[in-house]
């Protein structure tokens, strides 16, 4: 017991004497390690501010090249929001509906006037629809077909159609329409132009009524003229050719035969009597009288050319171009007997129990001194002889040179 109490105060006792020794030594691990330790610390610091100097250098290189591009796009950005503001204004001023599609035609908007001019209260009334749809459906084949020709690039004018408002009621529409497209020509949206031209269509058709009345107007002055003119031409109580036509007719007629070295000839008649029977009878057949004597020369005088007249009061004349005395004779013989034929009751008459003409020809190949005057002037004369020699026939006049 005693001796293993001694070895263990000897054992102790080496333990003491070696403790310095020994933290000394651990010290000096420790504090190796340590250093160590602050070395790789020290160097992983550095590492880690060389990696954030380069960040913050490629941080303030991204910054620079960053504000370098917002300066750039500044300008674009500002044009481009001007030019929305003026987009906005035309699409707002715009009298006519500016409407934007997508590229199959569904609306994505459309101008203020629209709500209008289609009676709609609010823009969801358009928005998702097809264009299509105001349109009535009789056109609708005809404006998609339209749609076609501007989606292949095919140009074509402002088209008309019959638009269909939201409550059903139609108008007249003009509409001229073109596609959006990308930068490669596909189309992606549309821009629809509508205008309502109900007043223009309005406008159109009064002028196009206007134009029909202006037309039958004139139809009707064209009618009323050349009645003035046949009744400036025509004597109004026996439809024969008056006064004035007989005197342009017979002008032109010498001058005719004096160019071809023809002949002509002018009858002159006188009704018998004739105040005698209007004093008699009274005017009104008096009137009558002198329209069934004009009968009897129509229908006696039908040749190319030949124009019955009537002269004046009971007088008549006949212009007989291309004949000479002998069928002028023939021709004066022949209304004589017409007259005859008709019968026309002269019942205060000292002739015949019916109405008789005097006649007085003259029959003439015209030359230079020939003139109308004088050709009346020899008919005239006849005429004085066949009254005076007792009415009721013919007499041949002599032309004076």
């Amino acid at each position: 017991m005693n001796d293993q109490n001694a070895e263990d105060r000897q054992g102790a006792g080496h333990t003491i004497s070696d403790g310095p020794a020994v933290r000394l030594k651990t010290e000096r691990i420790a504090v190796e390690t340590a250093r160590h330790s602050t070395e790789s610390l020290e160097r992983l610091v550095d590492e880690r501010a060389n990696e954030l100097a380069s960040a913050n250098d490629d941080l303030k290189k991204l910054n620079a090249e960053l504000e370098r591009q917002i300066a750039q796009h500044k300008p674009v950005g500002e044009a481009l929001r001007r030019s929305e503001e003026l987009y906005r204004s035309i699409i707002h001023a715009s009298p006519d509906d500016i409407t934007i599609t997508d590229s199959g035609g569904r609306i994505l908007l459309v101008s203020p006037v629209a709500l209008s001019m289609f009676a709609a209260t609010m823009d969801e009334e358009f928005l998702g629809h097809s264009v299509l749809e105001f349109i009535v459906p009789e056109d609708r084949a005809r404006a998609l077909s339209v749609m076609e020709l501007r989606r292949e690039g095919t140009v074509t004018g402002p088209t008309e159609y019959r638009g269909r408002r939201v409550d059903g009621s139609t108008f007249d529409i003009e509409v001229n329409s073109e596609f959006i497209r990308d930068a490669d020509g596909l189309p992606t949206g549309m821009v629809v132009i509508v205008r309502d031209i109900t007043g223009r269509k309005r406008a159109e058709l009064e002028q196009a009524e206007l134009k029909l009345r202006l037309a039958e107007h004139a139809t009707e002055l064209e009618r009323l003229n050349a009645l003035l003119h046949e009744q400036a031409l025509e004597d109004s109580l026996t439809g024969l050719a008056n006064r004035r036509q007989f005197t342009e007719t017979l002008d032109r007629e010498i001058r005719h035969a004096r160019r071809n070295n023809g002949e002509i000839s002018l009858l002159i008649a006188d009704v018998d009597l004739f105040k005698l029977y209007n004093d008699t009878l009274g005017h009104q057949r008096g009137d009558e009288c002198l329209q069934r004597v004009a009968e009897v020369l129509k229908a006696t005088f039908r040749r190319p050319g030949e124009l019955p007249a009537r002269y004046g009061g009971e007088e008549f004349a006949v212009i007989l171009p291309n004949c000479g005395s002998d069928l002028a004779m023939a021709m004066a013989e022949r209304l004589q007997r017409a007259m005859e034929e008709a019968g026309f009751v002269h019942p205060s008459s000292e002739v015949a129990p019916y109405l008789t003409l005097s006649i007085g020809i003259a029959s003439e190949r015209v030359q230079a001194a020939i003139t109308a005057k004088v050709l009346i002037q020899a008919a005239d004369n006849a005429l004085y002889r066949s009254k005076a020699e007792g009415r009721n026939r013919v007499t041949a006049g002599t032309v004076q040179h």
